[in-house]
Order: structure tokens, then sequence, then C-alpha cells
């Protein structure tokens, strides 16, 4: 048996309380479920689209003001093409460089048909910025 697998075995039994979003995966209960861990799941927060100015947003692609695009999760991406259409993004934003904070994100950026070119190894916010400054040097 690994150590983090030892260390893994310390749940079993163990009563975890996980507050979430209502949208979000189920990996962490998945796991800690097979280890017979009693889990229960509280969503204490729903992302939902803001009242954000996509002509705005869809002016300032086509003037080239923007230089990154970045997103902290999925809901953030999938929001932000519900309001500026796949095409403006590939027709005018040739130069925009995408910043997204894990993996899972970037692959929900490629789902639209764009490619991610900064994806810290660490998934915080501290250090997408970080990862965009060393990009922008």
């Amino acid at each position: 048996m690994r150590s983090n697998e030892k260390e893994l075995e310390k749940i079993r039994g163990k009563n975890i309380l996980i507050p979430r979003a209502k949208e979000a995966r189920d990996v962490l209960i998945t796991e800690l479920t097979k280890l017979n861990a009693n889990v229960v799941v509280v969503p204490v927060y729903e992302t939902v689209l803001g009242k954000g100015n996509s002509e705005e947003i869809i002016e300032k692609i086509k003037a080239g003001e923007i230089d990154y695009i970045t997103f902290t999760s999925s809901s953030t991406v999938k929001n932000f093409f519900s309001l500026v259409p796949e095409k403006i993004v590939s027709d005018y934003g040739n130069n925009i460089k995408f910043a997204c904070i894990g993996p899972i994100t970037a692959k929900t950026l490629k789902d639209f048909g764009f490619s991610s070119h900064i994806v810290p190894e660490t998934y915080t916010i501290e250090a997408l910025v970080e990862e965009i400054e060393k990009h922008n040097i």
C-alpha cells in the first residue's frame, strides 16, 4: 500500500461535509464514497451569468484591445461564450492569449474550439497571475 493510500484509509467511516457549488464535478464524492466515508454534499452557491455588457466586450475584441482572457472555472468559460459568440473571438481575437486556472477549465475552453496558452501547475488565482506575469515578460 502506497503512503497516500495509507492516509486515505484514515477516512474510512468518517463523516465528511462538502460545501460546494451547485454545479460541480463528483470526483471527490466518488473517491470518498469508495473509501466508505459518509459524504454529505451541501450546495452553498450557484454560478450564474452576470449582467455583463456583451456589446462592450465584443467591441474591445474587435478593436484588438484585449490581450488576455482569464478563466477560473468551466462555468466562466461557458458564461463568457454565452455572452460572446465563438466566431467573434476566432475572427477578431488572433492576438488574444487564454489563461485557464487548471486543466479541467482548459478542456472546457478547448470544447469551444480554443486552446489555453497558460495553465499553471498549481490551480490557484495566485499561480495563474504569476504565470501571466511570466508570459508577459
